[in-house]
C-alpha cells in the first residue's frame, strides 16, 4: 500500500517596521508546517499575494522570482529523497535537509589544532616562537 504525503511550499511575507517586507518559504508536509527564512526582503507593492512571488515588473524582481523558484525546486527535491526512505516525514526534516544539518561537521579538541598548527608553522616560525608553541601544547 502507497503512503500518501500532501507537500507544499509556499512563500509569505513577514511585514518589518520599516515597511519592508521579509520572504520566508513555508513548507507544508501532512498539516506539520515550518517556515525558513530566505534572507531576502522586498517591498510589499512588489509582491503578488496570490500568486506568492514578486510581480515581474523589472529584471530585479524577475531574477528574485528565478531565486524563489530555485529554492523551491530544492525543497521539493530533498521531499523526494526524503520520501523514499521508510520514515514519516515532518517539514522540519525538509528544512534540515535543505540547510544540510544532516551532514555531521568534522570537530577537533584544542590539543588536536595546537598540534596542527605546531606541525605545519615548524618551518615558518623561528626557533625561540616554537618553543613557546612546544610548551603551550605541553599543558
Amino acid at each position: 500500500m502507497e503512503r500518501k504525503d500532501t507537500f507544499g511550499v509556499h512563500f509569505v511575507l513577514r511585514r518589518m517596521p520599516t515597511g519592508r517586507c521579509y520572504v520566508y518559504a513555508r513548507i507544508v508536509v501532512n498539516k506539520t508546517k515550518c517556515e525558513l527564512g530566505m534572507k531576502q526582503q522586498i517591498n510589499p507593492s512588489d509582491w503578488n499575494e496570490a500568486k506568492g512571488c514578486a510581480k515581474s515588473k523589472s529584471d530585479e524582481l524577475r531574477r528574485f522570482n528565478s531565486y524563489l523558484e530555485e529554492v523551491r525546486a530544492k525543497l521539493v527535491r530533498h521531499y523526494q529523497q526524503l520520501r523514499l526512505g521508510d520514515e514519516r516525514i515532518s517539514a522540519d526534516m525538509v528544512k534540515q535537509a535543505f540547510l544540510n544539518y544532516d551532514k555531521p561537521v568534522e570537530q577537533h579538541s584544542l590539543m588536536w589544532l595546537i598540534g596542527h598548527h605546531n606541525e605545519i608553522m615548524k618551518t615558518v616560525l623561528a626557533p625561540g616562537t616554537m618553543k613557546n608553541y612546544r610548551t603551550t601544547e605541553s599543558y
